[in-house]
């Protein structure tokens, strides 16, 4: 073999080595290229975690009882007591963002045993804020609830004793201590459910007053305070 082709055939190898580089078929050992799948996905590590939302506290039910209403949310914490001492408008305005119902309102001219009042009716659940004048103010109430309904607008309405209207006369239970048996007439048995007295006299005693549909043997209303005197 002369020079000449010596020469040409190492010049060949040169070019071909050269080529092969150029293509990356000579990356460094020590530097490996990494596939992507190799890597892994970081994504999930990096997210942060969102928090929970904290709930808007609502009212879920009325408590009525003798002294006051009791407002709870859905998990029987108190969100307020709205006495029956204070003025039946502020307790009506309050009631307005409690039901978010706007009320219907309407005006009764009173008579023998009713002060006139300004009546605000809640589908069913109705508060008569009563007109006294003012020498016969009772230290003890300002207006009157009356009760048609088991719920108004989501909001549960039951007596301390958990009656509802709605429900059957099996479950209602009259106050053997009170002086006012229960009674019918015009198709309603009406009775005490509960009594309350400031001073223990019964003379000065107001009462929850309930009612049962002698038809449907269910309780379909009652009112509190109610005064009724021996």
């Amino acid at each position: 073999m002369n020079t000449t082709t010596i020469v040409r055939r190492t010049a060949l190898v040169g070019i071909a080595l050269a080529l092969a580089c150029a293509l990356g078929a000579c990356a460094p050992a020590d530097n490996p290229v990494t596939s992507p799948s190799a890597q892994g996905d970081t994504s999930t590590s990096s997210k942060t975690a969102t928090p929970t939302p904290t709930p808007t506290r609502l009212a879920s039910a009325i408590v009525v009882g003798m002294t006051s209403m009791t407002v709870l949310d859905a998990s029987g914490t108190v969100l307020q007591e709205l006495s029956y001492g204070t003025p039946g408008a502020d307790v009506a305005y309050k009631l307005d963002r409690i039901f978010a119902v706007v009320p219907t309102e309407s005006d009764t001219p009173g008579g023998l045993e009713a002060w006139p009042s300004h009546n605000y009716n809640w589908n069913g659940f109705e508060l008569r804020d009563e007109q006294r004048d003012a020498a016969k103010q009772h230290p003890y109430w300002d207006y009157v609830l009356s009760i048609s309904t088991g719920s108004v607008n989501g909001v549960e309405i039951r007596t301390s004793a958990g009656t509802k209207v709605g429900d059957p006369a099996a479950k209602v239970v009259f106050d053997p201590t009170s002086p006012w048996p229960p009674y019918s007439a015009d198709g309603l048995t009406c009775g005490v459910e509960a009594l309350h007295s400031e001073d223990g006299n019964l003379n000065n005693a107001v009462t929850l007053y309930l009612c049962i549909d002698d038809a449907t043997s269910m309780v379909s209303k009652f009112t509190v305070p109610i005064y009724l005197q021996l």
